[in-house]
């Protein structure tokens, strides 16, 4: 083992080795384990194991049972029985398996294992002897007496160019002797990200998919106060930055559970909750610590994100990320963009669209004018009761639904695109007027959209859709993707854009910036 002796603000630290990161978890001691209707106790030696993967297995040996069961239940189980003592057995095993078991909680030399929340699956493996197997969904270790004054999230997945540190930058949770890594500021503390001593050899397993989710490196900060809920330690912990994360690096980024630990590294407590449960892809690279020291900036300002924690930006994210795929084809990665915009657009209340606002008083006169006269004309051509009721409403749409309200992706994307001040639906819009079909590139949006979300893939061996066109696009609304959500956390460092391989400034689009440049030839 490699002794490693760390200093930070004084304190110092002896490490045993400097990948103190557990990925595969066991625990073992005396288990007790609560059930509801009817009130049963069992009790016994309880062996724990998380994988890498986050998935667990726990088994407990009862050997003692306590509560509303038949006498002498224990005695008969790991032995010969008879036929009617088999039924007995039988209807307890049923009577445990049918039963909600509200707590499960293992003594350990080092600490508690208890779970959390009731949703606690259980199952006998073996209806004649005294085991029985548990899945817990949401569960903790903790160590008693110690306190915490660190957080730690290991991150699946996370595979980027590092950064190097400043030759006097430490800290007593470092793991990297490489000195490299990513720093960035959470609720006024210095947090960073490290790749593990072995990432390399992680990184080849992802990206050669003989794995499909691996730890790659951790997330490290300092924790504001002792958190007494998980509601306050959401609050200490930055686990939406895992979509910005993947934002940056391309792929779904998670986190198998949470480690508080001491000043001096000891762990006090381990939450084992699964954030996100990302398989690998190869997709879009938008920044790393080479371009700009792009994920640091993104990360620092992040966090002003307010509608971060929000479902649809978070929804937003994930398709953000899914759409720079290379497992996809076009059809499915304008899908996953088309569903993006529209839930920035739901979040700022851009879904609808009064038309009558969007013209002058003249152009309403005349409007309504042209639409009462045609409605008169439609109610003319009635030839009897039946066909005049329907004709009647026929006219009567005529007359009020062209100038009301709209539901329409093209205005709605040109209305987000205004609201945060990005300049591309003029520039795309007068390249399209100028072009010899003439044709409106916001309509033609609103229908490549219908198309894809109703029916779910473009024709291109017809007329209507030209394969070329349809990808550029794509690249572009990929593009402004980004370009909003850098709006939204005020991100002004560089990027890859999905148009250009070079890397750009955040803010590159401008009211004169050629079609060229975003891709329109």
């Amino acid at each position: 083992m490699l002794a490693l002796e760390l200093r930070f603000k004084g304190v110092t630290m002896a490490i045993s080795s400097i990948n103190w990161l557990e990925d595969n978890i066991k625990y073992a001691g005396e288990g007790r384990a609560e059930f509801a209707n009817p009130r049963v106790i069992l009790e016994g030696p309880v062996i724990i194991a998380f994988n890498e993967s986050g998935e667990s297995e726990i088994q407990m040996e009862f050997r003692n049972i306590s509560g509303c069961v038949e006498p002498n239940i224990l005695e008969l189980l790991n032995r010969n029985v008879s036929t009617e003592e088999y039924f007995r057995i039988l209807r307890f095993s049923k009577q445990i398996e049918a039963n909600q078991c509200t707590k499960l909680e293992v003594v350990t030399p080092n600490g508690t294992f208890s779970s959390i929340g009731i949703n606690i699956k259980h199952y006998i493996p073996n209806y004649l002897n005294n085991v029985l197997n548990f899945f817990v969904l949401t569960s903790q270790f903790e160590v008693h007496d110690k306190e915490a004054k660190y957080w730690v999230l290991p991150l699946y997945n996370l595979i980027t160019n590092f950064y190097r540190y400043p030759r006097e930058w430490t800290h007593p949770l470092s793991i990297s002797s490489k000195h490299v890594g990513i720093i960035f500021k959470f609720n006024c503390s210095t947090c960073f990200i490290e790749p593990l001593e072995d990432y390399e050899v992680r990184k080849d397993e992802l990206t050669n998919f003989k794995k499909p989710k691996k730890i790659t490196s951790i997330m490290v900060g300092e924790l504001r106060s002792i958190p007494k809920d998980s509601e306050s330690l959401d609050q200490q912990v930055p686990i939406n930055f895992l979509e910005l994360l993947g934002l940056a690096a391309g792929t779904e980024i998670g986190s198998p559970y949470i480690e508080l630990r001491t000043a001096e590294g000891e762990l006090v407590k381990r939450i084992h909750v699964e954030h996100n449960n990302p398989i690998y892809f190869k997709g879009h690279v938008a920044m790393d610590e080479f371009c700009g020291r792009g994920i640091g900036i993104l990360l620092d300002n992040g966090q002003s994100l307010l509608h971060l924690g929000n479902s649809y930006m978070i929804a937003t994210l994930k398709h953000l990320v899914r759409a720079g795929s290379r497992n996809l084809d076009i059809d499915e990665k304008l899908i996953h963009i088309f569903q993006a915009l529209d839930g920035l657009c739901e979040i700022f209340d851009l879904k609808t669209q009064n038309l009558n606002q969007r013209i002058n008083t003249s152009q309403q006169k005349q409007i309504k004018a042209i639409l009462e006269k045609a409605s008169r004309d439609i109610s003319a051509i009635a030839v009897d009761d039946e066909q005049s009721r329907v004709i009647g409403e026929i006219a009567n749409r005529t007359r009020t639904i062209p100038a009301g309200t709209a539901r329409d992706f093209g205005l709605s994307l040109s209305d987000l695109l205004k609201l945060f001040d990005l300049a591309d639906a003029n520039i795309i819009e007068d390249y399209y007027q100028d072009s010899e079909n003439r044709k409106s590139w916001i309509r033609f949006l609103s229908h490549c959209r219908g198309v894809e979300i109703h029916k779910g893939f473009l024709e291109f061996d017809g007329d209507e859709f030209d394969f070329t066109e349809i990808n550029v696009i794509r690249a572009h609304l990929h593009d402004i993707l980004f370009r909003l959500v850098f709006k939204m956390i005020h991100y002004d460092g560089t990027y890859r854009s999905p148009i250009q391989t070079l890397p750009k400034e955040a803010n590159w689009v401008k009211p004169n910036t050629s079609p060229k440049m975003l891709g329109y030839h």
